[in-house]
């Protein structure tokens, strides 16, 4: 490759590239500065992955089996969860280098820049280079915005959400069904409710390649036997997660157990004062919109949710 050639490529978007890539860089380490400065400062729902320091300290909770579990990976006891096995192994190959904390605020600095980039590049590819660049920039704003909502700053399994939606969205619009049955497995791995909203998703892509529908309904069309294996493959990964059986035979201590009380507690939401009209926290204030069981919560998410509807 030439001089002449690699300029026409860097004149061609190699620029673009550059730039979202530091505006990401520099868009993370807003959000993130207050949690880098401070070593004990991270999102308080990580806090339930605590047992996460088994993976440098293995010695530490000896008798606690609380939400994960025990298996047998690479000839060692390894913790992982079951509902987010890739989480667990993301984080258990991370701590080869740093501990589970520091790598939950550093894991927005790999998340953001693909994430924004495929955005870019989505638009570029569906419209031009200036809706490339909306979208791009758009997605930015809102994490600046309202980290707290979007979720990709947090270190946590929902924080891949959008990174797998975008990304099965960009694979899906040029038709590269591999990568996207791949995309849509690993989300089954990290985050199980971006994996059914990645199914459905590419259920809308198949239906659409099918269109109009009549009885030569084809797999080919739309990737339906991509789609199909990878919600089988998926299927399986998840199936220690439904099956309390096979999680106790793959467990080398006891599998992980729900609270006491969870399942009564959800056949008696309806009834819960907590979240009848007038509670701290009511199911619905505009149904079946806006409340804790409807589309948005209140506040900044109404407001997401108003900026995402004007962006689509």
């Amino acid at each position: 490759m030439n001089l002449e050639s690699l300029a026409r490529k860097w004149n061609d978007g190699g620029r673009d590239w550059l730039v979202l890539l530091v505006l990401s860089w520099l868009a993370v380490l807003w959000m993130q500065a207050p949690r880098l400065a401070d070593p004990f400062r991270v999102d308080e729902d990580f806090r339930s992955f605590y047992w996460m320091n088994k993976f440098q300290e293995p010695s530490l909770f000896p008798d606690q089996f609380d939400g994960y579990a025990v298996v047998r990976l690479f000839r060692r006891p390894v913790p992982i969860t079951f509902a987010s096995p890739g989480y667990s192994l993301l984080f258990f190959a991370a701590s080869f280098g740093v501990n589970p904390i520091l790598f939950s605020k550093l894991l927005p600095f790999l998340l953001m820049p693909p994430t924004v980039g495929l955005l870019f590049a989505f638009g570029r590819a569906a419209r031009h280079r200036r809706a490339g660049w909306a979208l791009a920039l758009g997605f930015l704003f809102i994490n600046l915005a309202s980290s707290s909502s979007v979720s990709i700053a947090n270190g946590l399994q929902r924080s891949f959400a959008c990174s797998f939606l975008i990304a099965l969205m960009y694979f899906l619009h040029g038709r590269r069904y591999a990568a996207a049955a791949a995309t849509l497995f690993l989300s089954a791995t990290v985050y199980a409710p971006a994996f059914a909203l990645g199914a459905a998703l590419w259920g809308l892509h198949f239906l659409r390649a099918n269109a109009p529908l009549s009885p030569r309904l084809s797999l080919r069309r739309g990737g339906g036997l991509p789609l199909l294996a990878a919600c089988l493959l998926s299927a399986a990964i998840l199936l220690p997660a439904l099956s309390p059986s096979l999680a106790a035979r793959l467990s080398e201590g006891p599998p992980p157990t729900p609270p006491a009380g969870a399942e009564t507690a959800y056949r008696r939401a309806w009834e819960n004062p907590i979240y009848q009209s007038g509670g701290s926290v009511p199911l619905f204030v505009l149904f079946p919109i806006v409340g804790r069981g409807g589309l948005v919560d209140l506040g900044e998410d109404l407001v997401n949710w108003l900026i995402l509807s004007l962006v689509g």
